[in-house]
C-alpha cells in the first residue's frame, strides 16, 4: 500500500499529495494496532498450547506432494 502511494506522489498526482499525510499516518497506526495485538494474544496461545513452536517449515520433514 505504501510503495503505491509514493509511486503516485513520484507522479505527482496533486490530489495524492494533499492526502500523502493521512494515507501514512493510518498505515503507521494499522501497523501499531497489530503489534499491539500481537503481542496481547501471543502469550495466550502460548499458555492454551495453540501456538506452533515456529512457523518454518522443518527441513528434514518429509513433504509429500499434493496432485
Amino acid at each position: 500500500m505504501s510503495l503505491k502511494h509514493f509511486k503516485c506522489l513520484r507522479e505527482g498526482d496533486l490530489k495524492n499529495v494533499e492526502s500523502s499525510s493521512l494515507h501514512l499516518d493510518t498505515v503507521r497506526d494499522l501497523k501499531q494496532i497489530n503489534s499491539l495485538l500481537t503481542s496481547m494474544i501471543y502469550p495466550i496461545l502460548e499458555t492454551q498450547g495453540l501456538l506452533k513452536s515456529s512457523r518454518l517449515r522443518n527441513p528434514w520433514e518429509q513433504q509429500t506432494a499434493k496432485y
